[in-house]
């Protein structure tokens, strides 16, 4: 593992399988996995100061993630539930 993370982060080697703009993951994955609760996510980031100190976590890993310069979905589902969690605020606020 630590060798994999040596040559795919700290080499720069992953982008031989490709590489994407640093807005990759808003732009395009991000609207494609969350579907409908993309935009409710926002209105939720907005309505609440709570859903806000949550979404801390997941914005920061995107915002890494959006340092590399080959990006795949995979690398950030994990933020998923939790944006889930500000959609439904969304959706209550609404």
């Amino acid at each position: 593992e630590a060798h994999n993370i040596y040559f795919n982060v700290l080499q720069g080697k992953s982008a031989d399988w490709g590489v994407s703009p640093w807005h990759h993951y808003l732009s395009s994955a991000l609207p494609r996995i969350l579907m409908a609760a993309f935009p409710l996510s926002v209105l939720g980031f907005m309505a609440e100061k709570r859903v806000r100190s949550l979404m801390v976590g997941p914005m920061i890993l995107v915002a890494g993630m959006s340092l590399l310069k080959h990006k795949e979905w995979r690398f950030i589902v994990y933020v998923v539930p939790i944006v889930n969690v500000a959609a439904a605020r969304g959706a209550h606020w609404l």
